[in-house]
C-alpha cells in the first residue's frame, strides 16, 4: 500500500505526532510520500526507507508581515503540488493538521475528483480559535463541515472528539474512528525531586487555565504548602492579552512563581520535567489528545489534569495523578494540589512507574499505525497503489 501522508506542521506536538506516525506506517509495510516542511529538531524527520520525503517549504514564525504571508502562502503551494503529484503513485492520502480551509478544501475536492480516498486525523474537532466565542464564525463553520464530508473517512483521537463530531456536526459514527495518539519521549526518565516544584507546559492558551493555576498555587503557598510553579512555553499570538493577564497575577504575589517564555527545546525540558514533582494540565472546553500530558505521563511524572479528551483516556489506560472535573477552578485545582502534596513523593514515584510501563504498551506507534492501515483497507484502498 501506498499513501501521501500530508502535514503543515514540522515542530512541538503537532509535528512529532505526524513524522512518528508516517515512520510507523512505513515500518508496517506501507509506502509513504510524507509531504511537510523539515522536522524541528531536524533528527526527528521519518528516515525509514520506505518513506519518500516531499519537503514543502517552512513558514516564518517571526518577522515583517510581508514575509510571512509569502512564506506561508509558499508552505501551501509546496504541499498542494506535493500532494497532486503524488497522485500518479497513490489514491491514498492522509492529512494531519492540513493548510487553512481556503486552500484545503479545494485540495480535497480535487482529490475527490480525482478518485483518490482522503482520510482526515481530526485533533480538535472544533477549532482552538474558536473557544470562548458566543457562535462559531459561520463561513468558518460552513468550511469545517465541508470539509468532514468531502473526507471519505474521519480518524479522531479521542472519544470526546468523535462524539462532538457526531452531536455538534451531525456525522455519521459509521464515518468516524478513533485510534490513540502515539507515545512521545524524550530520553531515561529521571526520579522525582521532591521539591514541589509544579510545572505547567505547552502553548499557554486561555482554555488551559494558566491563570487559574497560577492563583491556585498563590493559594497554596499563602496556606503554607511548600509548592513552586515553573511555567514553559509561548503565549497564544492570537489572544496576547491572556498572557499579559498572567503577567498581571504573577506580579500580585510573583514568590515561588518562575517563567520560561518563548520555544522550549528538547534539552531544556528535559531538565524543567527532572525538576518537577508534578505536572498542571487543567484544561477546560478540551475534546482532544494532549502530547503534553503523554510526554509527561511517559517521563514518569503524575499529572493534577482535567480528566477530559485525551487526559480522560490515559487516566482510564493507566496514567497517574489527580483528575480534576471539566469545569474545575483556581479552587478546585489548589483542592489538589494540596491533595498532591499529602502523599510522599516515593509513593508517587512508584505509581509513576508502573504507569508508564502500561502506557509503553498502549501507546505503541507500530500497534497504532496498524489501526491506521487497518482502517484503510476496510475502507477500499487498493493494494499497491
Amino acid at each position: 500500500m501506498k499513501i501521501c501522508f500530508q502535514t503543515k506542521t514540522w515542530g512541538e506536538g503537532t509535528g512529532w505526532f505526524a513524522q512518528e506516525l508516517a515512520s510507523a506506517l512505513a515500518e508496517n509495510g506501507a509506502d509513504v510520500i510524507y509531504v511537510a516542511p523539515k522536522a524541528v529538531p531536524a533528527e526527528r524527520d521519518p528516515k525509514h526507507p520506505r518513506v519518500t520525503r516531499y519537503v514543502s517549504r517552512r513558514e516564518l514564525g517571526n518577522g515583517p508581515l510581508l514575509p510571512r504571508v509569502l512564506s506561508s502562502l509558499a508552505r501551501v503551494r509546496d504541499g498542494i503540488f506535493g500532494c497532486l503529484s503524488a497522485r500518479l503513485q497513490t489514491n491514498t492520502y492522509l492529512f494531519s493538521i492540513p493548510d487553512p480551509m481556503p486552500f484545503f478544501l479545494p485540495l480535497q475536492a480535487m482529490l475527490r475528483l480525482l478518485g483518490a480516498r482522503v482520510y482526515l486525523i481530526v485533533h480538535d474537532a472544533t477549532p482552538h480559535a474558536w473557544a470562548g466565542r458566543a457562535r462559531p464564525p459561520f463561513w468558518g463553520r460552513l468550511a469545517l463541515i465541508l470539509s468532514y464530508r468531502l473526507s471519505s473517512h474521519l480518524i479522531a483521537t479521542t472519544r470526546d472528539c468523535r462524539d462532538e463530531m457526531i452531536y455538534r456536526y451531525n456525522l455519521s459514527p459509521a464515518r468516524i474512528s478513533v485510534l490513540p495518539h502515539g507515545l512521545f519521549a524524550l530520553g531515561a526518565p529521571r526520579d522525582l525531586p521532591g521539591n514541589g516544584n509544579l510545572l505547567v507546559f505547552g502553548s499557554l492558551r486561555r482554555n488551559k487555565q494558566v491563570l487559574e493555576s497560577i492563583r491556585a498555587v498563590q493559594a497554596c503557598r499563602a496556606q503554607g504548602l511548600k509548592v513552586t510553579l515553573t511555567i514553559a512555553g509561548a503565549p497564544d499570538r492570537a489572544d496576547p492579552s491572556y498572557w499579559a493577564d498572567c503577567q498581571a497575577e504573577i506580579a500580585r504575589a510573583p514568590d515561588g512563581i518562575a517563567c520560561d517564555i518563548g520555544f522550549v527545546p528538547d534539552d531544556a525540558l528535559e531538565d524543567l520535567i527532572a525538576q518537577s514533582d508534578a505536572v498542571l494540565l487543567p484544561y477546560r472546553g478540551f475534546s482532544s489528545a494532549s502530547g503534553v500530558a503523554i510526554l509527561m505521563a511517559l517521563s514518569q511524572r503524575p499529572l493534577i489534569a482535567s480528566a477530559t479528551g485525551g487526559i480522560r483516556d490515559l487516566f482510564d489506560t493507566g496514567m497517574t495523578g489527580i483528575a480534576l472535573s471539566a469545569d474545575a477552578g483556581a479552587e478546585d485545582i489548589a483542592a489538589a494540589i494540596s491533595q498532591f502534596c499529602a502523599k510522599p513523593p516515593a509513593i508517587w514515584q512508584q505509581e509513576a512507574q508502573k504507569a508508564r510501563a502500561i502506557l509503553l504498551k498502549a501507546l505503541s506507534w507500530h500497534e497504532i499505525a496498524k489501526g491506521y492501515l487497518a482502517v484503510i483497507n476496510q475502507r477500499g484502498a487498493v493494494p499497491g497503489t
